[in-house]
């Protein structure tokens, strides 16, 4: 957590090609089983390619995994520990899926920003 009181907000974030290679691994994971449903609050739409896990979950089974091991940064913090210029602020829905989040960003994504 140490990086979050060195590196400013404003530079917690990735590339536009890390986001779409986050999405691929989260896929990856959730194909082979490594992303569950939570049984506090199961997603009835988990298993649909489409939607595929809600960001509740991809937090659970697959960032925090990560990020714990090396030290309990941000996913973004974990790629880039000095930080790296933002050009595009994205936020989301925790009970969206993954996939059907990836997809809105990629029709959303403005021209010529980052890409």
């Amino acid at each position: 957590m140490e990086l979050h009181l060195r590196v400013p907000a404003d530079r917690w974030c990735v590339t536009f090609n890390e986001f779409f290679h986050f999405v691929e691994d989260v896929r990856t994971a959730w194909l082979a089983g490594q992303i569950l449903q939570r049984e506090s609050s199961p997603d009835p739409l988990h298993e649909c390619s489409c939607h595929g896990p809600n960001l509740y979950q991809v937090n659970e089974y697959f960032v925090k995994p990560k990020t714990l091991a090396a030290g309990g940064m941000s996913y973004a913090l974990w790629l880039h520990p000095e930080g790296l210029p933002c050009q595009v602020f994205i936020s989301h829905a925790w009970a969206e899926g993954i996939f059907e989040f990836g997809n809105g960003v990629r029709s959303a994504w403005p021209a010529g920003h980052g890409l």
